[in-house]
């Protein structure tokens, strides 16, 4: 339950992000469908939970933490890693890596 209220909060902010505050005043404020962040870059739902999400000011990329071991293929360590997804190209990357890339 916990990985779909935060993915439903990703989505209200990011559309906020998006319109420029959601309605009122200057920009478009047409709502942006609710996306769901914490996939692999073919789309796959992520195995376990994910955290802590953090919208660039564009609202094109999106970091969070999360459990989730099959958003990469070479995710094998059993720790909780850092993940960007770009809402535009639709993948995800590890960004939580050491500098032999692992």
């Amino acid at each position: 339950m916990r990985k779909v209220i935060t993915l439903l909060i990703i989505g209200m902010v990011f559309s906020l992000v998006a319109c420029g505050g959601g309605g009122g005043g200057g920009g478009d404020s047409t709502p942006l469908p609710i996306m769901l962040i914490s996939v692999d870059s073919a789309g796959t739902e992520g195995n376990l939970d994910s955290h802590n999400p953090s919208i660039s000011s564009s609202g094109r990329y999106v970091a969070f933490d999360s459990n989730a071991t099959n958003l990469i293929t070479s995710d094998g360590n059993t720790y909780t890693d850092i993940f960007v997804h770009d809402t535009q190209t639709g993948i995800t990357s590890r960004v939580s890596v050491s500098a032999a890339g692992t």
